[in-house]
């Protein structure tokens, strides 16, 4: 991103123009990205997290979890740009919320639990350094029945470069275009489960720890009971003898 751009930016700001548009630095989305599929939809937007009012839980439990690395903040604590402050008690960042503060998932997995069976997540990482877009999707996720079994693949469906919060120019300190609250993601368990199971992309390298401030879900997405799942295949089947 060039000076002159951000220059326009911050003056737009001053104005009162929105600049969500172009509050994005520059980033990479091909084969190199973790999760890299082009049929994923780039939103240089934000999520409207009204529509997102729950969020999974559980990721602290010593039962759940066995890849618990450290605890940080890339929000409030270091004025959200994309960078990060330690915390030193675990126990106060459970990766439940939105507030910046994240746990870090290295060396084994993170577990979440949803409140009911879900289908559609939302993955909320923190920014704390570059590459983007990978720093932002460096991990693998899976729908579990169990908390431990991966039963599903997770497949991810939308992009969003602006995060959960609008672009604000003065917690951008490096004038890099990116902030902690960026990047957040979509995704399709492929069925519905009780369990978020999350881990690392790699075993090591940069692409290795990932940051999760929060998943979310949403409760109006109810699975079809079987029962009602074999009636409406039975009433369609009969539609098809009426026609024939």
């Amino acid at each position: 991103m060039t000076r002159k751009l951000t220059v326009l930016i911050l003056m737009l700001v001053i104005i009162g123009v929105p600049v969500t548009a172009l509050a994005v630095g520059s980033y990479t989305w091909g084969p190199s990205v973790p999760n890299y599929d082009p049929s994923v939809v780039i939103d240089s937007g934000m999520i409207d997290v009204t529509t997102i009012p729950n969020f999974a839980t559980g990721v602290l439990s010593p039962t759940l979890t066995t890849g618990y690395s450290q605890s940080g903040n890339s929000g409030a604590l270091v004025g959200w740009d994309d960078t990060w402050t330690g915390i030193s008690d675990p126990a106060k960042v459970a990766g439940n919320s939105l507030d910046g503060d994240w746990v870090q998932i290295r060396n084994g997995v993170g577990v979440w639990v949803l409140g009911a069976p879900k289908r559609t997540i939302w993955v909320f990482p923190s920014e704390d350094h570059g590459p983007y877009l990978a720093e932002g999707l460096e991990f693998k996720i899976y729908g579990s029945n169990d908390g431990v079994t991966k039963h599903s693949t997770a497949t991810l469906k939308t992009v969003y470069l602006d995060g959960w919060r609008p672009f604000n120019a003065s917690e951008d300190a490096n004038r890099n275009l990116w902030c902690g609250d960026d990047v957040a993601s979509k995704w399709d368990l492929g069925g519905f489960y009780r369990y978020v199971i999350l881990e690392p992309w790699a075993t090591s390298g940069p692409l290795s720890e990932p940051e999760i401030d929060a998943i979310g879900y949403s409760c109006s997405e109810i699975p079809l009971p079987g029962s009602l799942l074999l009636l409406g295949s039975g009433l369609v089947a009969l539609a098809s003898l009426r026609r024939k």
